[in-house]
């Protein structure tokens, strides 16, 4: 989410530079044209083995760099200008102020590409491998930390004029959004200065009335200008073809989280959840049901979002500490066994998993994950195992070498 909002006011400022530029230097417009279109799979099985074994090189290599903190080679991993591409794709604008949509935006996406390597890099990043993503292939990487989550990722990537691999935008599975789509989501109102008919194409609401767009407009720009009390004050004021739109239901919640108003927060992810059945959108509501200690439906919803996505070591590793939540202690430890097996070098698993294992009283299992923490992340336990929980792992002889 911090990546994409960074992102987010680098469109943004590009764009208000080009609705403040004179309008009377306006030749004729011209349209974006698309992206020739790629060859669309059912299956990953079905892309030609060269192009699947390219993809995982750089995937891997990637992986490398995000592992080593490498965030130059990270960086340089992103295409901005096909970035840009992908944000222009279709929209009809004048050539004059095209060419200075792109020159103003290149500045503000490098340094929101450095913010993105930054973030990545100190999350946890795991190579999940290659999927689709709108039939193209895609390369899945998860990322945890504990201020956002976990985070599952499609990058998605094309080729440059000389055959080089890049990537040019990425799904978020959890939020059911894409970086470039809610970039332009966000930053409509402005690029609907430069395209009249923009804002009827992305809500993929046809003949929408100068009101209804004006009522919009208002309510992006106070999310844009961080006016969150704004936001959810306008948001009630838009008319409903527009306030049950996915985009502006996500951007309606995000305020409220952001306001800290949990009562509100809560009530409009449970009304939307009436709305949106999607996997993705579930995802969102486990935190809403632990909250509430619903573990059942906390669950549920994380179940139906790993049906969506397949298992993870990560996610089986939450559904572990849910279960341990409503004291179900032999169903969280053999969730995550599954998880430590299906991942052995998943460091969230290890790390969240010790009061599971601890309960169970299963030390063998506590002492191998303390020895990989210690090994592998950065955990020190000697001396430090003073909570109550530890007093009977503390007794047996698994625990000699931390007392």
């Amino acid at each position: 989410m911090r990546a994409v909002t960074h992102l987010i006011c680098a469109i943004a400022l590009a764009v208000s530079c080009l609705v403040a530029c004179s309008k009377k230097d306006q030749p004729t417009a011209k349209t974006v044209p698309p992206k020739p279109a790629s060859a669309r799979y059912e299956s990953v099985a079905q892309e030609p083995e060269d192009a699947r074994k390219e993809l995982e090189a750089f995937a891997r290599q990637l992986e490398s760099d995000l592992k080593a903190g490498n965030t130059q080679a990270v960086q340089a991993a992103f295409s901005v200008p096909g970035i840009i591409d992908v944000i222009c794709d279709g929209m009809k604008v004048p050539d004059k102020q095209l060419d200075q949509f792109k020159i103003g935006m290149q500045s503000g996406l490098f340094s929101s590409m450095k913010f993105v390597a930054g973030v990545w890099t100190t999350e946890q990043p795991k190579y999940k491998g290659v999927v689709l993503h709108k039939g193209s292939p895609a390369l899945r990487f998860r990322f945890v930390s504990d201020e956002a989550g976990i985070s599952l990722l499609d990058l998605v990537v094309t080729k440059d004029s000389k055959g080089r691999t890049h990537i040019v935008d990425f799904y978020n599975q959890g939020m059911g959004f894409g970086m470039v789509e809610q970039a332009r989501q966000t930053a409509a109102p402005l690029l609907a200065e430069l395209d009249k008919n923009f804002l009827d194409r992305l809500l993929d609401k046809p003949n929408l009335s100068t009101a209804d767009v004006q009522s919009f407009s208002a309510f992006m720009l106070k999310f844009r200008e961080n006016d969150f009390a704004g936001v959810a004050a306008r948001y009630k004021t838009l008319p409903t073809i527009l306030r049950t739109n996915l985009t502006s239901t996500a951007v309606y919640i995000s305020a409220l989280q952001r306001l800290g108003d949990n009562k509100a927060y809560k009530a409009a992810l449970k009304e939307a959840a009436t709305r949106f059945k999607t996997a993705n959108f579930e995802f969102m509501l486990v935190d809403l049901y632990f909250l509430d200690k619903e573990y059942d439906r906390a669950i549920e919803c994380l179940d139906h979002f790993m049906e969506a996505i397949s298992k993870d070591a990560a996610l089986l590793a939450l559904k572990s500490l849910l279960l341990y939540s409503k004291k179900e202690v032999p169903a969280a430890r053999t969730t995550l066994l599954e998880a430590l097996q299906l991942e052995p070098d998943c460091v969230y698993a290890h790390s969240k998993g010790l009061d599971v294992l601890l309960a169970a009283r299963d030390f063998a299992g506590a002492r191998d994950s303390m020895i990989f923490l210690e090994q592998n992340a950065d955990f020190k336990f000697k001396g430090s195992l003073t909570d109550p929980l530890w007093d009977e792992f503390k007794k047996a002889p698994e625990s000699e070498q931390w007392r």
